[in-house]
């Protein structure tokens, strides 16, 4: 079975929550794991089989269809990765791509504050945005960069231009969590050719803050720990060991002032752009 629906991004925009809604809707089949990214290459992401999964493996994902009209991926580097449009594409030309953008500046740093955590050695973000903005032109896009990910009007204009406006739906995360989930499910619904509602869902937005299990994690990132885990342990095990260690939820850190208005400058005129694109004013202050 081929999917048929892609929910391509933005990352930090509420994807793994509009997954977990979607999935238990009758006629929806969400692959699991949420995020196969097979038709993204960026550096630093992990294939959902830990190596090059063949077309065979990908469909794999969807051997447990019976009956579910519309069959899904969820990987949010789809957006980013310049080439994931044209991939997809190829291989799916009719396919229905669904688009959440946040306010760039929350989506930046929520995702500095979800790389690497409690790693000792990892920068300020301060010191991220340095050395991102110096490198963007002469820089590959990788997997835990977070200035480029928020870039989205080249990104949402070429699955655009790729699908057509009628097989694209962009919406926008500040209209949806957390007060408006319902109407949002029912956007999407119809844009899918849906009947129905998904009556029994955790209005709960997923992607809380978790304060770090320093020691445990020192203990994971020594290397023959990593060598020995990635050889014997499938990823998911791995993913629920982490969800254990990663230590118990607290307050989020706040974005510094000065980080805050080096982005509003950094994205003003991307944001414009995009407003013109989608023909409609954002929610986003970047003045």
């Amino acid at each position: 079975m081929l999917p048929n629906f892609f929910i391509v991004g933005a990352a930090k925009c509420g994807t793994t929550s509009m997954w977990e809604y979607l999935r238990q809707h009758p006629k929806i089949f969400m692959c699991t794991p949420k995020e196969p990214t097979y038709f993204s290459e960026l550096p630093g992401q992990r294939p959902f089989n830990e190596k090059n999964p063949t077309w065979e493996e990908y469909l794999g994902l969807f051997e447990n269809v019976k009956d579910e009209l519309i069959l899904g991926d969820a990987s949010p580097s789809y957006l980013v990765d310049p080439n994931s449009a044209e991939r997809i594409h190829q291989s799916i030309p009719n396919a229905k791509i669904l688009i959440f953008l946040r306010d760039p500046i929350k989506r930046a740093f929520s995702h500095f504050i979800g790389t690497r955590p409690g790693d000792p050695n990892k920068p300020s973000f301060e010191q991220q945005l340095d050395f991102e903005s110096k490198n963007i032109q002469h820089q590959k896009i990788t997997f835990n960069e977070v200035l480029v990910w928020g870039l989205y009007y080249e990104q949402v204009k070429r699955y655009l231009d790729t699908f057509g406006t009628e097989n694209v739906k962009v919406m926008i995360y500040e209209d949806i969590f957390p007060k408006n989930i319902d109407d949002g499910i029912k956007e999407i619904l119809l844009f899918l050719g849906l009947d129905g509602k998904i009556h029994d869902y955790d209005p709960k937005i997923h992607g809380e803050y978790f304060v770090p299990n320093e020691k445990a994690l020192k203990i994971m990132r020594q290397s023959f720990v990593k060598n020995l885990s990635s050889k014997i342990l499938p990823r998911t095990i791995k993913e629920s060991i982490y969800v254990k260690l990663r230590g118990h939820e607290g307050e989020k850190p706040k974005i510094l002032s000065s980080d805050e208005t080096f982005l509003k400058k950094f994205y003003q005129n991307d944001v414009l752009n995009l407003e013109r694109l989608l023909k409609r004013d954002l929610p986003w202050k970047m003045v």
